[in-house]
């Protein structure tokens, strides 16, 4: 009974670690692991050591593993359905792990381009509200929940945050960043540095009335209270100008 509810806790672990990554990838698309490691493979007795070169998310949800026997081996295997269960939990995991730790620095290469391509710091009005994450030594972690940023730069190719709390200054580097306040970030500096135009719209609409009357004075009556009964219209508009 014991080991049952071991192998069955051991499963659960491996559907928490197959709906992560169908959050992560979207689904018929694939992942590519820029580096490349090793994932073990178990079959009754038999364990075989592979090298796992990319995750996918086929077209209804199912994950699928992409795999060689040898990193200077070329073809690929692809392992589906039930098939990727036969991988021991450590393999769940490193994958899990690569993934995010890829698509994160995926996120922030981004970040730092636009930055780059912005003088290499772009700053902000400090009314973007972040939760920051200290991490410590001894792995203990501890969250700034009321972060505001006013600047971010690119030194020696490492983002720099600059943020207040509590009205103190405060100069943070990547690990500072969670990758959902990375996800709101990004979207942020990209509205941030949409250039910005000023079109001017305009448009001229005259009317000619002509009148016999004694006097100027009373011609212009004569005009005002035409005008009140049939205002100005589309057909007396000269056309629109931008500016």
């Amino acid at each position: 009974m014991e080991s049952n509810d071991y192998a069955k806790r051991i499963l659960d672990i491996k559907n928490e670690i197959v709906e992560e990554i169908r959050k992560l990838v979207p689904e018929d698309s694939a992942h590519r692991f820029s580096d490349k490691f090793y994932v073990h493979y178990i079959e009754g007795e038999v364990a075989t050591t592979e090298v796992c070169s990319a995750v996918e998310v086929w077209h209804g949800g199912m994950v699928v593993f992409i795999v060689n026997h040898r990193v200077e081996i070329t073809k690929e295997d692809v392992i589906e359905g039930d098939a990727i269960y036969r991988y021991d939990p450590e393999s769940f995991l490193d994958i899990l792990d690569h993934l995010k730790k890829e698509l994160r620095e995926k996120k922030l290469q981004t970040l730092r381009e636009i930055v780059d391509n912005n003088g290499h710091n772009v700053g902000f009005d400090g009314k973007f509200r972040f939760t920051g994450i200290a991490r410590f030594e001894d792995g203990s972690t501890f969250e700034h929940e009321e972060c505001y940023l006013e600047k971010i730069s690119v030194e020696n190719n490492i983002l720099i945050f600059h943020n207040t709390e509590e009205s103190n200054p405060h100069n943070n580097t990547e690990e500072f960043i969670s990758d959902g306040e990375l996800d709101r970030i990004i979207e942020y500096v990209k509205l941030q540095v949409k250039p910005k135009f000023s079109i001017r719209a305009a448009e001229t609409r005259s009317r000619t009335f002509e009148f016999y009357t004694g006097s100027y004075e009373e011609a212009l009556e004569l005009a005002k209270k035409e005008l009140e009964a049939n205002p100005l219209n589309e057909e007396d508009s000269d056309g629109l100008f931008f500016s």
